[in-house]
């Protein structure tokens, strides 16, 4: 077997995507690296031959791409994302979850868009302050129903 893949390694270090190594990996997955003229592309792969994670590497990007499962990131301390610009996507929903406080915070506006909205305080009260006016503008304004 060891000879085989040394065989389709040599097979492919001379192809036009550039030099492919291979490794082993727990589980019966590869882990292969192919190095290019303009990018190096890190694979791993499922013991079917389907790409789990995909880093291609370039001049300018690194690219992380998922294609297995679930994925769930954990750490005992903290996670902070930062980007230019951060967009977060689900195809059938969002959830933002905490079991301490939750805080949003921005230098700009806030803009909450949605078919429809709720606010609820399961305990306690619900405090809006503005420095200016404050604008209500429905169908019909229902207070205390």
């Amino acid at each position: 077997m060891a000879a085989r893949k040394a065989q389709r390694s040599k097979a492919r270090a001379g192809s036009a995507a550039g030099k492919i190594s291979e490794h082993a990996l727990v589980g019966a997955r590869q882990l292969q690296l192919r190095r290019g003229s303009g990018e190096d592309v890190v694979e791993i792969l499922e013991p079917a031959g389907t790409r789990a994670i995909t880093l291609t590497v370039n001049a300018d990007t690194i690219v992380i791409s998922v294609e297995g499962g679930s994925v769930v990131l954990r750490t005992a301390g903290s996670l902070r994302l930062e980007a230019e610009q951060l967009d977060l996507h689900g195809r059938r929903g969002v959830n933002i979850t905490s079991e301490g406080d939750a805080r949003i915070a921005v230098a700009g506006n806030v803009s909450l868009h949605g078919r429809a909205q709720e606010l609820v305080a399961h305990r306690g009260s619900v405090s809006v302050t503005a420095s200016d006016d404050v604008k209500l503008d429905g169908e019909r304004i229902m207070l205390n129903s």
